[in-house]
This record gives C-alpha cells, sequence and structure tokens, in this order.
C-alpha cells in the first residue's frame, strides 16, 4: 500500500514486487492521489485499461484546476512531475526503507553505477553553474582590487576631503578665467 502512494502510476523498480500490476488482471483501474505542496494543489490520477497481458495507462496531473499534462502520455506525465514537484521514481530508491523495498544497496553494482550517473548527469548542470559563476566572480573581484589599488595610490584617505579640495580647485580655475576673460576685454580695447 505505502509503495502505491506515490505521484507514478506504477510501482517502477522500487518494491520487489515490481512486475506486479496493481490492478487485477482484465479489469480497469483508476488512481488517485492529491498532493498540497505550499498553495498549490496537485491532482493525479491514473486510468489503467486492460490490454492483452497488462494494463495501458493515461496520467494526469492537475495543478490548481490546470491540467499539466492533457495527452495522458506517460513519460510526459513523468516530466509534468519531475518539473512540478521535483520528484522522479529512481529518486524514491533514496529514502524508502524496508524488506520489500529496492533501494540503492540492493542494487547491482551496474545498476548502482547507472543510478548514480544518471544523479551526476544532473549535478553536472549545477557543477557547471557553479564553476561559470565562480570565475566572473573572481574577475570581479580581481577588477574591485585593481580599482583600490589605483585609489590608495593616489593618497586619498578621505573622500569628503578630496571632494573640499575638488571644489576648490574648481572655484580657482573658475576665478581665473573670469581674471582671463577680463584681461582679454582690456587688450581687445586698448
Amino acid at each position: 500500500m505505502l509503495s502505491t502512494l506515490t505521484p507514478f502510476a506504477t510501482l517502477g523498480n522500487l518494491d520487489i514486487r515490481d512486475n506486479l500490476s496493481i490492478i487485477r488482471p482484465g479489469k480497469k483501474g483508476y488512481k488517485e492521489i492529491i498532493i498540497v505542496d505550499g498553495s498549490h494543489r496537485y491532482v493525479i490520477k491514473h486510468f489503467y485499461t486492460p490490454s492483452k497481458e497488462s494494463h495501458s495507462v493515461k496520467s494526469y496531473i492537475e495543478k490548481d484546476g490546470t491540467e499539466l499534462n492533457p495527452n495522458g502520455n506517460v513519460s510526459s506525465f513523468k516530466e509534468a512531475v519531475s518539473q512540478e514537484l521535483d520528484i522522479e521514481m529512481d529518486y524514491l530508491k533514496l529514502v524508502r526503507l524496508g524488506n520489500n523495498v529496492t533501494n540503492l544497496l540492493d542494487l547491482k553494482a551496474t545498476e548502482r553505477k547507472t543510478f548514480m550517473s544518471k544523479l551526476l548527469d544532473e549535478l553536472d548542470v549545477y557543477l557547471s553553474y557553479n564553476k561559470k559563476i565562480s570565475k566572473e566572480l573572481l574577475e570581479v573581484k580581481t577588477v574591485i582590487n585593481h580599482l583600490l589599488d589605483k585609489i590608495k595610490k593616489t593618497g586619498i584617505d578621505n573622500i569628503a576631503d578630496c571632494d573640499d579640495r575638488v571644489n576648490q580647485i574648481k572655484d580657482s580655475i573658475e576665478a581665473l578665467e573670469k581674471d582671463i576673460t577680463k584681461i582679454q576685454n582690456q587688450i581687445a580695447i586698448d
């Protein structure tokens, strides 16, 4: 029963009974599970239709009344669950324990490798972003240090004093320009 309390239509390879259908052979089936995540309400429905030896499945997921998988395809359903709920069937192996559960320790070496490589592939995306951001951060820090060195070389300790000095120089320049204009005007008259 606990194995069926997931958003997925089947037990997948989570349970050692994964070859058993949760729906009796030859019978139609229906599974509905409601998940509340913060302010969002997800209604997940699976419809099982009997086929020759098993069942075909249509899976739907609604978020706050809006259907996210209108075609019912299982693969697009799994993508929607992964995107919306950040859950994948394989990850359930990491959190489930018990003698009827297939967990990471019970897997064969090749299966563990495959499982871990899938996790690492997703981790590679984050690591590449981290590497890129770390590089950009280093570049920004280098520019900041370069600017700090330039400021230090000016000998300016107090920016307010520097602003006052700049204003004094501007005032002096304006006074000198007025004097120059006055002298030029006197020369032009003489």
